[in-house]
């Protein structure tokens, strides 16, 4: 195993690792995902407030181990953005995921 990045810190793909976000909003539900990997990890959506009558709200699914809150619940969490590539059809495709920094 690996020791963690430091915080913004490059790694030898060229990609930036442990960047740090601050997610605020209301806990709008949760999920236990069940990767093939054996992995468990809880999938929580947090939703921030439109900014007016007419836009939406925005909603970010941050991960963690355990749960995080309760639906309704209002909260603010660190999180680690951790970048990954998936293929489909031959194409790469980068994405980020959220992580609970615990």
């Amino acid at each position: 195993m690996t020791a963690p990045a430091k915080p913004n810190e490059i790694d030898e793909k060229g990609i930036a690792s442990g960047i740090t976000v601050e997610i605020r909003g209301r806990i709008k539900g949760f999920k236990k995902v069940q990767p093939d990997n054996g992995n468990d990890f809880i999938s929580t959506l947090i939703v921030r407030p439109a900014k007016d009558a007419y836009s939406h709200p925005t909603t970010f699914s941050v991960n963690s181990l355990s749960r995080i809150g309760g639906e309704g619940a209002d909260i603010a969490v660190k999180c680690e953005l951790r970048p990954y590539v998936r293929k489909r059809n031959g194409e790469d495709y980068y994405n980020v995921s959220l992580w609970v920094i615990e």
